[in-house]
This record gives C-alpha cells, sequence and structure tokens, in this order.
C-alpha cells in the first residue's frame, strides 16, 4: 500500500495547466502542473532515484491526499462549490490515464472521496484506488469533543473499507506560525493539541478493525514548542503520541519550499526553510514494514531527458528547478509505503 500526501498550495482547475519555462520543460520531469504531479504520484521512472529509497517501490499511488485543495464557500462540512470537483475530477482522470496508458489499469484505478468544506474556500481531496477500496466512502469534516469545529480549517476525514477493515484518512491544514520566537508556534501547536480532543480520531474507541493516518501541513512538529504566561514549554502532540500514533519521518525534516535560492545557508536549508508537514500512522495490525519520508523533488531533480543517463540538476541548475518547483507548491510531498 502507497499514500502521498502533498500540500499543492491553493490547487485549482486553472492551475492543473500552468506550464514550466522553456529552460525547465527538456528536463524532462513535466510539462505543466499536473503532469509533473503525475510524475511523482503515479511513479513514473522520472523519479527512479526516489523509487531506490529503503522500502520504496515504483508502484502508483493507492491513496493521494491533496492539501489546499480550493473551494468556493466556508461553512464547514457543507458541499464544495466553485472548480474543487472538476479540479479534482481531472487529477482523478489523469491518474486513469497513465494507468491506461502502461497498461496497469487492472490493478489501479481511481475514484475520489468527495469533499467537504473544512474552512474558507479550501477543503482536503482524498483520491483512492478503487480496486482497492469500497466505492462512496463516507467523508466529513470533523469536530472536537465539544462538538466544535477546529478553526480556521477543521480536519477532514475519508473512511476507506476494505474487507473488513476501515482506513481512516485524514488531512488537516493548521494555522501558520505568528509572533515572536518565544510564542510563534503557538497557533499551530494548540490547533494540533485540538486533533487530541477528537474522537474520531482516538483508535482505542474503534470497535472493528481501523488503520488511522493522520497527515498534512501541521505548520509545526513534535519537537516545537511555545512559552506560556506561566513560563511553562507547551508542546502539541502529547494526546497523538499517548494514542500512539507514530511517524517514520526524522523530527526536523525540513518540507516547506523557499520562493528564493538562500545561498548562505548549506542543502537543504538553501531552498527548504521549515519542518512543518508529517504523516502520523496508527495500525491496527502492524504491517511487516513501514517506510516513510518526505519527498525531496528539488535536490533529487534530474535531467532524465535521457533516461539511461539521467544528470543531477542540482546545484548548477538549483535557481530554476526552484522557480519552476513553487508553481507547483510551497511544500514538499509525503509518502508512505507498507
Amino acid at each position: 500500500m502507497k499514500i502521498v500526501c502533498w500540500n499543492l498550495k491553493n490547487i485549482g482547475q486553472t492551475k492543473l495547466g500552468n506550464a514550466f519555462t522553456n529552460t525547465f520543460t527538456p528536463y524532462g520531469l513535466g510539462n505543466n502542473v499536473l503532469d509533473y504531479m503525475m510524475k511523482l504520484v503515479m511513479g513514473d521512472a522520472a523519479w527512479s532515484n526516489l523509487w531506490g529509497l529503503a522500502g520504496l517501490s515504483n508502484n502508483p499511488a493507492d491513496i493521494f491526499v491533496i492539501i489546499e485543495l480550493k473551494t468556493g464557500g466556508h461553512n464547514k462540512n457543507q458541499a464544495v462549490s466553485g472548480t474543487c470537483l472538476p479540479t479534482i475530477t481531472a487529477i482523478t482522470n489523469a491518474m486513469n490515464q497513465v494507468a491506461v496508458t502502461r497498461n496497469i489499469n487492472n490493478n489501479y484505478q481511481y475514484s475520489f472521496a468527495t469533499p467537504k468544506i473544512t474552512g474558507n474556500h479550501e477543503t482536503v481531496g482524498v483520491i483512492f484506488n478503487n480496486l482497492v477500496f469500497n466505492a462512496n466512502p463516507a467523508t466529513v469534516s470533523l469536530r472536537d469533543n465539544n462538538n466544535a469545529y477546529i478553526n480556521p480549517r477543521t480536519p477532514f476525514m475519508a473512511s476507506l473499507v476494505e474487507g473488513t477493515t476501515t482506513t481512516k484518512i485524514v488531512g488537516i491544514h493548521a494555522p501558520p506560525v505568528k509572533g515572536g520566537a518565544n510564542v510563534r508556534y503557538r497557533p499551530p501547536i494548540d490547533y494540533v493539541r485540538k486533533l487530541g480532543i477528537v474522537g474520531e480520531l482516538d483508535p482505542t474507541a474503534a470497535v472493528n478493525p481501523t488503520d488511522y493516518f493522520i497527515m498534512g501541513d501541521f505548520n509545526c512538529n513534535p519537537g516545537s514548542s511555545y512559552t506560556n504566561g506561566f513560563g511553562v514549554a507547551v508542546t502539541g502532540f502529547n494526546q497523538l503520541l499517548a494514542w500512539n500514533y507514530h511517524s517514520l519521518i526524522p523530527n526536523g525534516t525540513l518540507s516547506s519550499v523557499r520562493t528564493r535560492v538562500a545561498n548562505a545557508n548549506p542543502q537543504p536549508g538553501n531552498y527548504l526553510s521549515e519542518a512543518y508537514d508529517n504523516l502520523l500512522y496508527n495500525f491496527s495490525v502492524a504491517p511487516g514494514g513501514i517506510s516513510e519520508y518526505v519527498l525531496d523533488l528539488i535536490g533529487n531533480a534530474r535531467n532524465v531527458s535521457q533516461p539511461l543517463n539521467p544528470v543531477a540538476l542540482y546545484p548548477n541548475n538549483l535557481v530554476a528547478v526552484l522557480n519552476n518547483y513553487n508553481k507547483v507548491s510551497d511544500h514538499l510531498p509525503m509518502i508512505i509505503e507498507y
């Protein structure tokens, strides 16, 4: 099973066709945003250096979770509008077209879970392999145990069913950091703490076999803290860890992408800035092996126009790679395979 999660920064229908520059397209990593996405999500040979990481295969994703999918409206848990459904339909169709082109559509065929509004003009997209999971999964924008939505963007959950096991896919987008050094992580940490009072995220309450995945842009990491008014350091992940959620992404792994190169910093700090993205899991029955990474699509980018002799684009072409990557997102994707 392979899950890819990617904050794609206000992804809408127009953005999918945004073209890369004439200096970048000859590298063979894609001609536009949608094409670039497909090469990563569908396990294209353009990223064979990533599929060589321990525990990863070149299989397409079974589940693709999109953070910052644009929608009209702002009333949480209501139907999406605007270009949301056309956008997620276009992405789903593109994944199906790749499966047909590669003649793997007997094993990979995709549908999407119906999104619900999670915040102001925003939702989460969940695309899944319907040859693995049942069609028409239940979806909901979650509330906490006080029956209140978490602001500004409440978690979204799709419940995918495979035989007798339910896989709960939860996408989150925490508020950004704000303020001085001692308190800048307060908004995202307080948000993450509230995840621990969402009953649907408590694996100890599950009746049937259930696997849980909480993923997205946390805008902080388990090592982040802020100092409260009593001088106490406050962290955010304690309750999730108490519920036995885990992540194999090393704490402090940079995942947010700079808008310009910071030449004074060593790799990857010259093109990445903060450790914001994470993918937490809790299995009802632990699988034999789990591999999990933030995928560095900038430092590992190659000119694959000659597939037998791909040439690294870092560091000589870093500016072109970074500028074009910013057309896609300001975050790197995450992957888990088991």
